[in-house]
């Protein structure tokens, strides 16, 4: 099996290169200023300033509906933690798909897909669209036990399970993870809004100020809880699949159909349509390595855990297993063909550069109204994630963090003020990360993945085996995060990839230190154990 591509570095930098030089900024106001003073007559501008206006409207009526719903949740919310944090626990099969649906759909899915489409051709479609569809497995080996445990126990947080399994020890190990690899992805969303922005704008918003502007904007939103997160995911998301269609006939009408768009690129690029993309970049290890990555990865991400507590019932659970594979397989179909449609317009984008090809074939097609519309759907994108992502860490840094080792005596209502503080950090944070993009969105979205896919043996083993232990469990995430940040930076040799991505060894290490540990160790306590376990025989039994 060949060598596996170069390690993205994404995370890395990512986590250490916090500043964006002030210049990129001006240069975005000087370039806005050249465009209006070289116009060739008054017409030009008004017609300039009429498309501009026209955008920004649109996008303020947008954010606006969003901002309401996002309100009117926090109105009617009990303001307990349970309801602050899992919507009370009442949540139906449309709005509990829909909302598990756009928050995994980011801007990584809108921006990134069309991205690497562009970059990497049609054999992309197959690791993101059949790996994502995978993910309904977990729904019952992960989903169903951690519905049960956290409706008879109150769990709101992923580390407070945890907890109850393996000891305050791994409830902090799990929250300290999950805020470190999500904090990068979380990046990403900020950063998708800077290039919608910039570009619906037509320069009049630069990247800085876009991404500062949603960035204030999910803290208004996010104050409602998950209630109000769970409403307005569901809006976005059904916006966000019609504007993705629409901006695919969009692309297929201008480029001349897409017998048209193959008939070019057998010519031109024939590797855009070859099974192992551009460059042999998805080689079967490879490819293995991503539908891993997001079968494992995609349900321990603290956002979509917590999105296994709010169901009102199993049937939920069982609807989503059916019905979330099939929007999968459309909705990433979209960026992706937009993509590869787009190398034959727009030539020659490198770099972090090959994510703003959708923003950029919409400018190049569309109306200016339409392009708001579409737009707008990038923007229902990044914010159905990035509200749901900050919602789970500010749960975790309040719940696993602060309560056991600053405040035991804290209050719901203080916790729920804690919350709402943890928000509004963790979106400054976000947005400090994000003012230097150093890596493209798919890149810094699969590290941050890989991080948390680590968690995946000794969660499996929590629900699952009861001789699993504590220190089993211990070994088994820090020698898989050992792994992983090693790979990641670049200190071990490729060849320790196995031909695939730095998740493949990393959990191979992860599982077989945890059996070792777990056998070397004293087994669990019987009482702990059978709170778990009690509860899952007697479900099985009677059903």
């Amino acid at each position: 099996m060949g060598q596996p591509p170069p390690i993205d570095k994404g995370l890395a930098s990512g986590l250490v290169s916090l500043r964006r030089p002030a210049y990129n900024s001006l240069r975005c106001y000087c370039r806005c200023l050249c465009q209006v003073l070289l116009a060739k007559t008054s017409g030009e501008i008004g017609d300039k300033v009429s498309e501009v206006a026209t955008s920004l409207a649109i996008l303020i009526t947008f954010l606006a509906l969003i901002a309401f719903l996002g309100l009117y949740g926090y109105r009617i919310g009990r303001k307990t933690v349970e309801d602050y944090f899992a919507a009370s626990r009442t949540m139906g099969s449309f709005v509990t798909l829909f909302t598990y649906f756009a928050t995994l759909c980011s801007a990584f899915t809108f921006l990134g897909c069309a991205g690497w489409g562009y970059s990497r051709g049609l054999a992309w479609y197959g690791p993101i669209g059949v790996g994502t569809a995978l993910i309904s497995i977990n729904f019952y080996v992960f989903g169903y036990r951690v519905w049960l445990l956290g409706k008879k126990f109150g769990y709101v947080s992923p580390p407070e399970l945890i907890k109850d399994r393996f000891g305050k020890l791994l409830q902090t190990i799990y929250a300290v993870v999950m805020v470190i690899f999500v904090l990068p992805y979380l990046a990403v969303q900020a950063m998708g809004a800077g290039y919608v922005l910039e570009e619906l704008s037509q320069g009049v918003i630069p990247y800085v100020a876009g991404a500062g502007l949603i960035t204030l904007f999910m803290i208004v939103l996010i104050l409602g809880g998950m209630r109000s997160v769970a409403w307005t995911d569901t809006f976005m998301g059904i916006m966000m699949l019609g504007c993705l269609a629409i901006a695919f006939g969009l692309v297929v009408k201008n480029v001349g159909g897409l017998p048209s768009v193959v008939e070019r690129l057998a010519v031109e690029s024939p590797e855009h349509l070859s099974r192992p993309g551009v460059g042999e970049f998805f080689s079967p290890g490879v490819w293995f390595g991503f539908i891993l990555l997001w079968v494992v990865a995609d349900p321990l991400m603290p956002h979509l855990w917590m999105r296994m507590y709010i169901p009102k019932n199993v049937n939920v659970i069982k609807r989503m297993m059916i019905l979330f594979p099939l929007v999968c397989l459309v909705v990433f179909f979209f960026p992706v063909w937009i993509g590869v449609m787009g190398y034959t317009v727009i030539p020659g984008l490198e770099g972090p550069a090959v994510d703003r090809i959708l923003p950029l074939l919409m400018v190049k097609f569309a109306p200016a109204w339409l392009v708001a519309i579409i737009l707008s759907g990038a923007l229902a994108a990044l914010i159905s994630t990035a509200d749901s992502q900050v919602l789970a860490l500010s749960s975790i840094l309040t719940r696993d963090l602060y309560v056991p080792f600053i405040n035991k005596k804290a209050t719901t209502q203080h916790q729920v003020t804690i919350g709402r503080i943890m928000m509004i950090i963790l979106c400054v944070f976000g947005f400090i990360i994000a003012l230097r993009p150093v890596s493209t969105l798919v890149g810094i979205t699969a590290s941050a993945f890989t991080g948390i896919g680590v968690l995946y043996p000794a969660t499996i083993a929590a629900l699952y085996w009861k001789r699993a232990t504590k220190w089993g469990a211990v070994s088994s995430i820090l020698s898989g995060e050992a792994v992983a940040v090693l790979l990641i930076y670049g200190v071990l040799p490729k060849g320790f990839s196995m031909g695939s991505l730095p998740i493949l060894p990393s959990l191979i290490v992860a599982t077989a230190t945890l059996i070792v540990v777990s056998y070397l160790t004293s087994p669990p306590p019987e009482k702990r154990i059978a709170k778990f376990f009690d509860l899952f025989d007697s479900v099985f039994k009677s059903s």
